[in-house]
């Protein structure tokens, strides 16, 4: 669940999302979260490392994790103003074991 589908470019955006062991043995898992700009008007990477967290779960154990994003992590360097600057636009947000194990997709926008 995310906090909200826009945020200001003063405000970030807040992830809550459980996750589950569903096998018959304790194991560990690296939860990770990537954003992508869906609207970025220079070059970026597709897939942006933005939290990770290693957790362990007995057999059938959930656990809720939470992770806040501000805004001013989604931001790039513009070389015309020497600064970082967030860009209006629309973020995928994805939350998997890695980049190539993506599982959970939202989509948020700045404004």
């Amino acid at each position: 669940k995310l906090s909200s589908d826009k945020i200001n470019q003063d405000g970030g955006v807040e992830l809550q999302f459980t996750v589950k062991n569903t096998g018959k043995l304790k194991g560990d898992e690296v939860t990770q979260v990537y954003a992508h700009s869906m609207d970025a008007s220079i070059k970026v990477p597709i897939n942006q490392l933005k939290r990770f967290q290693r957790i362990t779960l007995a057999p059938g154990e959930n656990k809720t994790l939470t992770f806040k994003i501000p805004a001013s992590e989604l931001s790039f360097y513009d070389i015309k103003t020497n600064k970082f600057e967030i860009q209006p636009g629309r973020w995928e947000i994805q939350i998997g074991g890695s980049s190539k194990d993506i599982r959970l997709k939202k989509t948020v926008s700045i404004q």
